[in-house]
C-alpha cells in the first residue's frame, strides 16, 4: 500500500511539473528574459497568449498581479485587484455618496503609463453595475464595448 501511494504521489508531483513547465513551454525566451528582469521574485506564473498581447498572472508577496506584454516584449500595463481602502478618497467617497446600497464585488487598478485607472463591480439584490474611474476623478459607467458613461 505504501508502494502505490509513494508511485502516486510521484506521479502526481512529476505530472504538475511537466503541467507547468508547458504553461511557458510557448513563450519567445525574449518575452521570458524581460518578465524575469521586471519581476525577479514572481510566483504561481501563467502565461496566456492573446491578438496582439501577451498576457502573464502571476503572484508577488501574497498581491496577485497581471502585467500585459506587447509584441517587443514590453509591459504596456499592468493590473492588481486591491480593496475599497485603497482608492483615491475621492473615488472612495463617490461610491458610498452614490451606491451606498450597493456591495462590491470587484475592485482592480490597472497602471498604464504612469496613470491608474480602477475598476469597481457593484452589486445589489437587483441590479449589477460596472464603473471606471476618469481623469477627472469620477466615476463613469463602464461597458466592455468600450462605451462609458459619466455619472453625475
Amino acid at each position: 500500500m505504501k508502494k502505490i501511494l509513494l508511485t502516486m504521489a510521484l506521479s502526481l508531483t512529476v505530472g504538475f511539473s511537466v503541467l507547468f513547465a508547458q504553461s511557458s513551454k510557448n513563450v519567445d525566451s525574449y518575452l521570458l528574459d524581460s518578465f524575469k528582469d521586471h519581476f525577479t521574485n514572481a510566483k504561481d506564473v501563467n502565461w496566456k497568449q492573446a491578438k496582439g498581447y501577451t498576457e502573464v498572472t502571476f503572484t508577488i508577496d501574497y498581491h496577485q498581479l497581471t502585467v500585459f506584454y506587447d509584441g517587443n516584449a514590453e509591459p504596456f500595463a499592468v493590473s492588481r485587484n486591491i480593496s475599497s481602502d485603497q482608492l483615491p478618497l475621492a473615488l472612495l467617497n463617490g461610491i458610498k455618496r452614490n451606491y451606498n446600497h450597493y456591495w462590491i464585488s470587484d475592485l482592480f487598478e490597472v497602471s498604464k503609463g504612469g496613470r491608474s485607472a480602477y475598476y469597481v463591480t457593484l452589486e445589489n439584490a437587483d441590479n449589477k453595475k460596472i464603473l471606471k474611474s476618469g481623469d477627472s476623478g469620477q466615476w463613469m459607467a463602464y461597458h466592455p464595448a468600450g462605451k462609458t458613461t459619466l455619472i453625475k
